[in-house]
């Protein structure tokens, strides 16, 4: 079953980069604000060269050409913060085998680019590879609105009562979203996790704590409500 929405202004122009519209070089265009937000000591990570191609294309790419995209990516995240980058997130949940096996040669401390419920090292033929995966554990706001009635007033409270004590809970944000006309809820949330407890870590931390405690798992695609198209997934969460 796919679920639609109503069309919003926020993501239209979004939606069109990369096909109406040329995609904007981010890292390229806009150093300076990528470096003010790692002096606040955010941690800011590798989401690829070209997102689109990469969501729609990976399946088909190669070694070589998963090499070729990243080796780009990481090039400009190097020359827009001044080294290299620390840990990277798949545009769109999207990887292959080729894409996981490219990633682990870069020597990452860890990577984001499931779905799932806890940290783990991804199974690729029989083999396990080196780079720890943080998996997404919480449904984006995008897929969750305009669905069974649900809308920005009542998110906070949805996240609120989806977390997990005594265990890793990540959310992804969208700039495009949360850090324009949908912000007040993330704000509702943030204040009100604090005052519950709850505790904010760097992705860094998170991979330190459970480094030695996670465990093989494979990865899968399958479909997830609110999302077209198949993402990847951690199987042990399927």
């Amino acid at each position: 079953m796919i679920r639609t929405r109503a069309p919003s202004t926020y993501g239209l122009k979004t939606l069109l980069y990369g096909t109406l519209l040329p995609a904007p070089l981010v890292g390229e265009s806009l150093p300076q604000l990528l470096n003010q937000i790692k002096e606040a000591r955010h941690e800011v990570g590798l989401h690829g060269w070209d997102h689109v191609g990469w969501h729609d294309r990976l399946p088909r790419m190669t070694l070589d050409d998963v090499r070729a995209s990243m080796s780009r990516a990481s090039q400009l995240f190097e020359q827009s913060l001044g080294s290299p980058p620390l840990f990277s997130g798949a545009p769109g949940w999207q990887v292959t085998p080729a894409s996981l096996q490219a990633q682990d040669e870069y020597g990452f401390a860890f990577a984001s680019d499931c779905r799932g419920q806890k940290p783990f090292y991804p199974r690729v033929a029989g083999a396990v590879l080196k780079t720890l995966q943080i998996p997404t554990t919480l449904p984006t706001s995008d897929e969750l609105l305009g669905v069974d009635g649900m809308n920005e007033q009542a998110l906070a409270d949805y996240y609120l009562h989806s977390l997990h004590q005594d265990s890793v809970n990540l959310l992804g944000l969208h700039a495009e979203i949360e850090g324009l006309s949908y912000a007040a809820w993330l704000r509702t949330f943030l204040a009100a996790s604090l005052r519950r407890g709850a505790q904010f870590l760097l992705l860094s931390e998170i991979a330190q704590h459970e480094r030695a405690m996670a465990a093989p798992d494979e990865v899968l695609h399958r479909e997830i409500p609110g999302r077209a198209g198949n993402v990847a997934c951690q199987k042990g969460s399927a």
